[in-house]
């Protein structure tokens, strides 16, 4: 059942479009750095 709760509240945050990112090690990996409001790079796309 938590199962279900987890991916329904998941679905339900990429169809809101509610994304609040978490600056970390793995910044230096992800394809999405250059449009992420967490990194210096990305928060002109959200200003």
């Amino acid at each position: 059942e938590w199962v279900g709760e987890l991916l329904a509240t998941a679905a339900g945050r990429v169809l809101d479009e509610r994304f609040s990112p978490s600056a970390g090690e793995h910044c230096n990996r992800c394809s999405f750095r250059g449009a992420c409001s967490a990194r210096a790079e990305g928060q002109h796309v959200v200003e």
